[in-house]
């Protein structure tokens, strides 16, 4: 599994979340897990992949969409979006 790196914006988007949406961080370590695994799992924009993960309205964990590039061994996620599943 390839490292996976976040940007100080995407930990504090994440640490900001978690007041509204408890279990976030685990949902954020399987997000981490996916694309640590299948980074080309995902839609390539230039040197930038985009990669959606849908939520759990019933378990209150959100959707996310996380902007990423990745190089050998190192996945680095450089933005985050949060909201609420539907």
């Amino acid at each position: 599994m390839r490292e996976v790196v976040l940007e100080n914006c995407v930990s504090e988007s994440l640490d900001a979340a978690a007041a509204e949406f408890p279990r976030i961080h685990d949902a954020m370590r399987g997000l981490e897990w996916r694309i640590g695994h299948k980074p080309h799992d995902a839609v390539a924009r230039g040197e930038f992949f985009v990669y959606r993960q849908q939520g759990f309205p019933s378990l209150n964990i959100p959707d996310m969409v996380v902007l990423y590039r990745f190089e050998g061994e190192v996945v680095n996620i450089v933005a985050i979006h949060i909201e609420r599943a539907q």
